[in-house]
């Protein structure tokens, strides 16, 4: 009778394992297109197919199947398998997939065939249904049937998939299950003394270490969930300053602790600045400029040193003068209670500190915590540096289109775009054009070389001569424009003749080329009046025809 129990306790015991790996394979498969839609997701120009496809061939290279994307329209995107025929590309979006497992808007739906939705979908039903993730089987063109899982990324507005035989996806809970069986016939023929120590020393433990590991697991996917949500946060398109708050607000809600607050490297490299603090409670933020040096206390340290963690608690508190200068903190609660900081590297570079503190509780920071903020700062460093790097990008970007390569001044589309805005707001100003007539021949009689630093001295004289609300550009050649912000035809002309003037004077090697020894400067300037409707050409010609 004991044998007969052993036995159905084997079974049941192996069943409960061989439903694991089965759920096992569906979580791994799941995990893979997560964790594909978050290297495509983290691609720095999102839309370019073929980073994406270079970013999921070093994740396939550890999948025994293959890796897909898909557009809105159902059209295929992307296919790690190189074999796969455009046709099929561009019919992939029909084929049917029976869903056994979907997640939509945060409710997760088991056995969708059970539930208000039906079990089969085509891949853009999928896509039009906006399932956040799934899991399920299907039968491309008749070639074999295929476990699938996939993951939406609203972003790209695509569907990153994964897929593999069902053969190779099973193969381990297959021959688990073969292991099972031929146990379960050879536990018939053992003792009952063999059998009472099997269930007390070998399937007990193992079950209760089963359930132990999977709680782990659980615990681990939730973190996994929640840094891909701070991920996606650190991806959206705000402002520095407003990125700057949700990664702080996002990292205190991972850690459930009181305050965060990040300190950024200063423009000149001397301080530190705290960029965001996020509370709990509603409370001032905190405005700090700590000096990195001896002063700047173990914020500073922390920065110097790197790889150095500050860890406080309360059964050892330091000194205010301890943790920093008192002079800098300007009468804040910060660095009171328990705290921790980690600087933020990026590639060996660091380029801030995170201060963590439970200034209200003064409950101990856990070790758990200490170690998943780690996990959670060096993420947060990538997104800072990524917003670093953009706004320097951007600003380059910028210059390019907006100034002239050789005079550093607005080039002429620009120059004509402000013209467009100054006439289109009404705003009272007037126009100038200087015309340097003689400029071709000191070129020809001493260089372009030459003429490229007398251009620049030129630009130079404009920029120093006009006011600050003025408004300076190249429009070709030696000819330029000035937008007098706010002035009428007397004061414009004024300003006009001192700024030509200043040209005459130049004293520039190659002038006693030229009759006179110097540039000869013409200019005009015309007050813009709105009742003449005429468009920009129009009036930078007339003023232009008046040089």
């Amino acid at each position: 009778m004991l044998t007969i129990l052993l036995t159905l306790t084997v079974v049941i015991a192996g069943t409960i394992v061989f439903k694991s790996s089965g759920e096992a394979v569906n979580s791994n498969l799941r995990g893979y297109a997560s964790k594909a839609a978050g290297i495509v997701g983290r691609s720095h120009i999102k839309s370019d197919i073929y980073e994406a496809s270079r970013n999921l061939s070093g994740l396939h290279a550890d999948l025994n199947g293959t890796m897909w994307i898909v557009d809105q329209t159902g059209k295929m995107l992307v296919n790690t398998d190189a074999q796969i025929d455009d046709k099929y590309k561009k019919s992939f979006g029909d084929e049917d997939v029976m869903l056994s497992f979907v997640d939509l808007d945060g409710v997760t739906m088991i056995e969708a065939g059970r539930s208000t939705m039906t079990s089969k979908a085509t891949i853009k039903e999928i896509l039009r249904k906006g399932y956040k993730s799934g899991f399920g089987t299907y039968n491309p063109s008749g070639a074999g049937k295929r476990v699938i899982a996939f993951h939406y990324l609203k972003s790209n507005n695509w569907l990153i998939g994964v897929d593999v035989p069902l053969d190779a996806a099973y193969s381990e809970a297959e021959s688990l299950k073969n292991n099972i069986l031929k146990l379960c016939v050879l536990i018939f023929f053992v003792t009952i003394i063999s059998t009472t120590i099997a269930v007390k020393k070998l399937i007990k433990p193992y079950h209760i270490q089963q359930v132990n590991l999977r709680k782990d697991l659980e615990i681990n996917n939730d973190k996994l969930k929640q840094l891909y949500e701070l991920n996606s946060v650190m991806q959206q398109k705000l402002s520095s300053g407003d990125r700057y708050n949700l990664i702080s607000k996002n990292i205190l809600e991972l850690l459930k602790i009181d305050r965060v607050t990040l300190f950024l490297l200063s423009d000149d490299k001397n301080y530190l600045e705290s960029a965001a603090t996020r509370e709990d409670i509603t409370a001032e933020k905190v405005s700090l400029r700590i000096p990195i040096s001896k002063d700047g206390g173990v914020i500073a340290k922390a920065f110097k040193e790197k790889n150095t963690v500050i860890y406080h608690t309360a059964e050892k508190p330091l000194t205010r003068g301890q943790v920093i200068a008192e002079d800098l903190l300007q009468g804040t609660d910060i660095l009171v209670g328990v705290f921790t900081t980690l600087p933020l590297i990026v590639q060996n570079k660091c380029i801030g500190v995170a201060l963590a503190d439970n200034h209200l509780s003064k409950s101990a920071i856990t070790q758990e915590t200490m170690d998943f903020l780690g996990i959670v700062m060096n993420q947060a460093a990538v997104a800072i540096d990524n917003i670093n790097l953009y706004q320097k990008l951007k600003k380059y970007t910028r210059d390019l289109e907006t100034t002239d390569h050789l005079t550093q001044v607005f080039n002429f589309t620009y120059f004509k775009e402000q013209l467009a805005q100054y006439m289109d707001a009404g705003t009272p100003f007037s126009l100038g054009v200087i015309y340097i007539s003689n400029f071709s021949v000191y070129n020809e009689r001493n260089g372009h070389r030459a003429g490229d630093i007398a251009l620049k001295r030129i630009a130079s004289i404009l920029e120093e001569s006009i006011a600050e609300s003025d408004i300076l550009g190249r429009c070709y050649g030696a000819e330029f424009g000035v937008i007098f912000n706010n002035k009428d035809e007397i004061d414009s002309v004024t300003e006009l003749n001192k700024i030509t003037d200043s040209i005459k004077s130049i004293s520039l090697k190659g002038l006693e080329n030229l009759t006179d020894n110097a540039f000869s400067v013409q200019g005009a300037v015309l007050t813009y009046d709105p009742a003449e409707e005429l468009t920009c050409d129009e009036f930078f010609k007339k003023v232009e025809d008046r040089v």
